[in-house]
């Protein structure tokens, strides 16, 4: 009997034993599986057993702020695998490749005394297409962009020049009210999207899960350029193409000649100007071939003095002439200058090159007439003969006024008459926009069939326009003589 039991303890035991064995090796098989488990995609599973090793052997010991990316490079299939982060002060970036025998080939970019090293996805102008570029800011301010390309880092070689973008802090400079274009602008329009780095921990002991984890939410992230570059953003970039060739255009409009100052169209030559009416004939103007001026304001202490220069209204798409804190006004095709506020100036003929400073006797002698005008002046108001030819100055000078308000509303619109391309019809249906939300006298636009002064109407027309395409511009006034229909075919 008790060797019956003692055969039953000993069975027991066995089966015990059978099911440890058996829940150890099933353990054993799920970590193993578990350890093998797919990042999703066969370059996924690459790339983390490639960062694993790296990790492994601490090649990133002391290493910081890691990013982890996948980017698409025009030539290859698997995306390429940007790593970047930083130790003590220096900036390191690995891009990563794998051939076709799912062999890595790395090349590994350091940065010292720089302020950024990253990527970014850029629309070439000259070349008409998207790359990914190495973007490296500089402590001077300056900034490098060098073209990713397949080839060299493969080859683990230097990339060739023409790939290499460098500019200084001015050339990345641009100001749309001088107006001016930055050497940058000029070669890149850099398109706005969503960025897809994810975090990752470079130093210490490895966690495998942690890593994968890391590397499958990298790769979830992963877009070709053809998600990347939406419809939305390829609509974005052109409007970009389309604002630069238009600052394009103003800057050529502001180019100085031998003779004068270009303000939009019109010239504005170098030499004396002479204020118009009975009145402000006093007024005196003189330009100066270094862009300075001298304006002699009767009835005041000496002249004003300073620099003349050109600004752009782009609510109006108007140019003014500035003289300093004194003056400003339209210049007509004539070369004249008008100011709906102040007084009007006329052009009297070329002088020799003249400087702003004057000897201190003929300021004494400038000084003196000026006092003996404002006596003169003073007298003169006493008396009932001057007082009825002030009268009808100030009357002169109300049509006057109005008259210049014709002509500064009108030359919104003049410069656009005859054959323009899809671009400046664009423009003048944003000048017409403009100008009919501010103004009392509205213009009306004439295009397709369409006929109508609502800026929403006139919208829609512009967004018709073709941007390569040659359009008829023709203008037609109202009575009192102001521009009040614009006819496009």
């Amino acid at each position: 009997m008790e060797e019956k039991k003692n055969k039953k303890s000993l069975k027991i035991i066995i089966i015990i034993i059978v099911i440890l064995l058996i829940l150890a090796i099933a353990g054993g098989i799920f970590l193993f599986i578990n350890n093998k488990k797919s990042i999703g995609t066969e370059w996924g599973d690459v790339y983390f057993e490639y960062l694993e090793d790296k990790i492994s052997d601490n090649d990133y010991k002391d290493a910081k702020k890691g990013k982890l990316q996948f980017i698409q490079l025009e030539d290859e299939n698997k995306p390429a695998m940007i790593l970047s982060y930083e130790k003590d002060t220096d900036k390191f970036m690995e891009i990563t490749l794998i051939d076709k025998e799912n062999k890595t080939k790395t090349k590994k970019i350091e940065a010292k005394d720089i302020e950024e090293l990253d990527i970014e996805l850029l629309y070439n102008i000259k070349n008409e297409k998207y790359d990914w570029y190495e973007h490296q800011k500089k402590e001077d301010g300056s900034e490098l962009f060098v073209e990713i390309e397949e080839s060299y880092i493969k080859n683990n070689s230097e990339p060739e020049d023409d790939k290499k973008y460098e500019f200084t802090e001015e050339e990345l400079k641009s100001e749309k009210e001088s107006p001016s274009i930055s050497k940058f602008d000029e070669e890149f329009i850099k398109p706005e999207f969503e960025e897809n780095e994810t975090d990752i921990d470079l130093k210490g002991k490895i966690d495998k899960k942690e890593l994968r984890d890391t590397v499958k939410k990298a790769v979830d992230k992963y877009k070709t350029q053809d998600k990347i570059i939406t419809d939305e953003v390829k609509e974005e970039v052109e409007k970009s193409l389309e604002e630069l060739e238009n600052l394009k255009e103003q800057i050529n409009q502001t180019k100085d000649t031998e003779d004068g100052i270009l303000v939009g169209e019109n010239l504005l030559k170098f030499g004396q100007y002479k204020g118009n009416g009975e009145i402000d004939s006093k007024y005196t103007l003189v330009i100066n071939q270094d862009k300075t001026y001298k304006m002699t304001i009767p009835w005041s202490e000496g002249t004003k003095e300073g620099s003349v220069t050109v600004e752009y209204d782009e609510v109006t798409g108007q140019y003014w002439v500035v003289f300093g804190d004194d003056y400003s006004g339209i210049v007509t095709k004539e070369g004249n200058i008008l100011s709906q506020s102040e007084v009007d100036f006329y052009y009297e003929g070329n002088i020799e090159k003249t400087t702003t400073s004057e000897t201190k006797e003929e300021n004494e002698k400038q000084q003196t007439t000026q006092e003996t005008e404002k006596q003169n002046q003073e007298t003169q108001v006493n008396s009932s003969e001057t007082a009825e030819k002030t009268k009808q100055a100030l009357e002169e000078e109300q049509k006057k006024l109005d008259e210049t308000n014709k002509q500064i509303f009108n030359i919104q619109f003049t410069s656009y008459e005859g054959k323009q391309t899809g671009t400046t019809v664009k423009s003048v249906l944003n000048t017409v926009i403009s100008s009919n939300s501010i103004n009392s006298n509205k213009v009306t636009v004439e295009m397709d069939g369409v006929s109508s002064a609502d800026s929403s109407q006139i919208t829609s027309l512009k967004n018709k326009v073709a941007t390569a395409k040659n359009y008829q511009i023709s203008l037609e006034y109202d009575s009192n003589g102001y521009i009040n229909k614009i006819i496009i075919k």
